[in-house]
């Protein structure tokens, strides 16, 4: 973690509208246990362009994005950026290592000003151990993060162009529970392997099919039914 980032006690868990509630992996926790979290919780705010972390890092902390969007990335054996995920609000990073001690496998680089809440392993722990219900909502989080991972790797080993995008698209609205995404072309082109020319190409095949609309840096999902249909064809 960045040091410059001075972390401070996050004021927007204290609010009624608590900021980590809204996350997937405790939205089923109770206030109690919600406010329980939030008392553990620090923030720090990055701009754009900035690195959170790189690669080799130790991990202590989880992180919860709570606002803008975040790429986690490796660098290939030339130098090449290869996007291995974009953070979006709501989203964790970390907590796989929870009970071991690694090192970051990748770097985050913000793509916007960024909020991020941070909880230490050692504070979570201690809070998992008074109430276990927590712990085993971040269990059930974890795993879903894993069957996001394998479902990513599916949509880049698929050959058609089409239906790749097609099925990140519903991945992405599966993940976030929105219609609406808040992706660039360049965001979903580094995600999936493709060139932004090709990705716009087929965002308008798309648009003119009347299954999507799209705007700058977002993408509205309009029938549903009609991408799941182009995955069967």
């Amino acid at each position: 973690m960045k040091p410059q980032a001075e972390a401070q006690e996050c004021q927007t868990c204290h609010h009624e509208d608590v900021c980590v509630s809204h996350v997937p992996a405790f939205m089923k926790l109770s206030r109690a246990e919600i406010d329980a979290i939030a008392r553990l919780v620090e923030h720090r705010d990055y701009p754009n362009q900035e690195i959170i972390f790189r690669e080799g890092d130790p991990t202590d902390r989880l992180i919860i994005l709570r606002r803008g969007k975040v790429k986690l990335i490796r660098y290939g054996q030339e130098g090449e950026e290869i996007v291995l995920d974009i953070m979006t609000p709501g989203d964790i990073h970390g907590g796989d290592e929870l009970f071991s001690t690694q090192r970051q496998k990748e770097t985050a680089v913000t793509m916007s000003p960024v909020g991020i809440c941070l909880i230490s392993y050692e504070r979570i722990k201690e809070l998992i151990m008074e109430q276990p219900r927590i712990g085993i909502k971040i269990m059930e989080y974890l795993s879903l993060k894993l069957d996001q991972s394998h479902a990513l790797l599916e949509i880049i080993s698929t050959r058609d162009t089409m239906k790749k995008l097609v099925m990140f698209l519903l991945e992405r609205r599966q993940r976030t529970g929105a219609d609406q995404l808040e992706l660039t072309q360049s965001d979903i082109g580094n995600s999936i392997h493709l060139t932004k020319e090709t990705v716009n190409r087929k965002l308008s095949e798309l648009a003119e099919s009347g299954l999507i609309t799209k705007g700058h840096g977002w993408i509205q999902l309009k029938n549903i039914e009609g991408l799941e249909e182009l995955l069967q064809s």
